[in-house]
Parts: C-alpha cells; sequence; structure tokens
C-alpha cells in the first residue's frame, strides 16, 4: 500500500492524524479531502501518500470514488495535489495547491496524484 484512504471522517485510515488549519473544511493533516458534493458537502474521501517525500497515484475509480465523484476537495498537504481524468495519473493536471481548496471541481476525476 502506498496510500492512506478513508471513505468517512469517523474510522477511517486517517483517523488520528494531527488536526488541521482551523479555517479548512479537511480535519485531516497532510491530506487531500474530497467530498461528493460542492463547497465541501456531503461523504467525505481522504487520501495521503505513506512516504509524502516520494508520492503516490491513487486510482479513485478502484476506490468508488471514479468518474467525477469528487466534486470539491481542499488540500492540507504540503505540496499540490492533482487530479486526472484517466485512471493512471497522466494527461493534463488538475491542481489543487497546498493550504487551498477548490468548492466546485470541474472535471471528471479518476486518480489523484498526492504525498
Amino acid at each position: 500500500m502506498t496510500a492512506l484512504i478513508g471513505s468517512t471522517l469517523a474510522g477511517s485510515a486517517l483517523t488520528g492524524t494531527a488536526a488541521a488549519a482551523p479555517n479548512s473544511p479537511c480535519p485531516h493533516s497532510g491530506a487531500l479531502c474530497l467530498w461528493d458534493q460542492e463547497n465541501y458537502q456531503g461523504n467525505p474521501f481522504n487520501v495521503r501518500a505513506l512516504d509524502p517525500a516520494v508520492g503516490t497515484c491513487v486510482d479513485l475509480f478502484d476506490h468508488r470514488w471514479g468518474e467525477g465523484r469528487a466534486k470539491s476537495g481542499f488540500n492540507n498537504g504540503a505540496r499540490t495535489a492533482s487530479l486526472f481524468t484517466s485512471r493512471s495519473c497522466t494527461g493534463r493536471p488538475y491542481p489543487i495547491d497546498s493550504g487551498s481548496g477548490h468548492p466546485s471541481i470541474p472535471i471528471k476525476s479518476n486518480s489523484v496524484y498526492v504525498y
């Protein structure tokens, strides 16, 4: 496994990580948080690389988060995370910079590269 993944806030693989910045809608430090509704609402999905120095590609489709399910996202990671329409983190990236969010994601993402 190259990434920690959680599909719910309570009991997710990321439970127990340090608290995020107080104004962040993402409660997990070092993680990219995605939601299935705009404006950081709905069901959450949280992911970060096990080795943040290297990063990893996560196939969102394999986790039932492909085909554009991610409608909004906030990045509490130290580096830019990038969404892709491919399942292999190839093609044109849709970046979410560190410490920032996108209340409306306009692409049908199928993978994400996280650190």
